[in-house]
C-alpha cells in the first residue's frame, strides 16, 4: 500500500530486510536471531550514541529506530512474529537456502523452548512464593489456634476449680446442717423424759 511504502521509505536501505521492512537486527548492528544478551548490549551501545540527552533533548531518527528495534526484539510475541515471517520468506529464497532454513528453524525452536522454559520458571517461582506465603500464614494460624486452645484449657481448669470449691462449700453446708440437725435431735431427746 502507499502508506506502507511511505513509512518504509524513511528507513535507509541498510536498515531494511529482504521485504523492505525495518530489520531490528540491522538497526542494532547484530546478527539475525542473536541472543537476548547481545540484543541488550547492542541496545545499550546505541543508547550511548543516540540518547536525546546527548542531542539537546531532540529525538533523532536513529534514537527512534533504536527504540523500535529494541521493543520488537525484547517483546517475545513481536520477535517470534518477525523472525517467523523472515524465516518463512527466506526459506524459499536462493540467498538463504534450504540448509539455512533448517538451521534457523532449529535456532527458532531453541528460542521458543527457551522462552517456554523461562515462562515455566516464572510460574514455578510464583507458585513457590505463594506456597511460602501460605506456609507463613499457616504457621501464624496454627500459633493463634494453639493460643486459643491454651486459653480454653485454662478457662476449663478455672471452671473445674470453681466447681470443686462450690462442691466443697455445698458439702460443708450439708455437714453443718447435719450437725445442727443432730444437735437439735439431741436437744429434743434431752428435753423429753425417759421412761424406764
Amino acid at each position: 500500500s502507499i502508506a506502507t511504502a511511505k513509512r518504509n521509505r524513511r528507513y535507509s536501505r541498510s536498515e531494511q530486510d529482504d521485504a523492505n521492512q525495518l530489520d531490528p537486527y540491522k538497526v542494532l548492528g547484530i546478527q539475525f536471531l542473536s541472543a537476548k544478551e547481545k540484543i541488550r548490549e547492542a541496545y545499550i551501545a546505541r543508547c550511548k550514541l543516540h540518547h536525546p540527552d546527548l542531542h539537546g533533548g531532540q529525538e533523532t531518527m536513529e534514537w527512534m529506530l533504536t527504540q523500535r528495534a529494541n521493543r520488537m526484539l525484547t517483546d517475545s510475541t513481536e520477535r517470534v512474529s518477525y523472525d517467523s515471517a523472515r524465516v518463512t520468506r527466506n526459506a524459499f529464497s536462493a540467498t538463504e537456502g534450504v540448509v539455512k532454513f533448517g538451521f534457523v528453524a532449529a535456532q527458532q525452536l531453541g528460542s521458543v523452548v527457551a522462552d517456554a522454559t523461562e515462562a515455566v520458571g516464572i510460574a514455578a517461582a510464583r507458585l513457590f512464593m505463594a506456597a511460602q506465603l501460605l506456609t507463613e500464614k499457616s504457621e501464624a494460624w496454627a500459633l493463634r489456634g494453639l493460643q486459643g486452645l491454651e486459653a480454653l484449657q485454662a478457662m476449663q481448669k478455672m471452671n473445674e476449680e470453681v466447681d470443686s470449691r462450690e462442691i466443697r462449700i455445698e458439702k460443708l453446708k450439708q455437714a453443718r446442717k447435719d450437725l445442727e440437725d443432730e444437735a437439735n435431735a439431741a436437744n429434743v431427746d434431752a428435753e423429753t423424759p425417759k421412761k424406764i
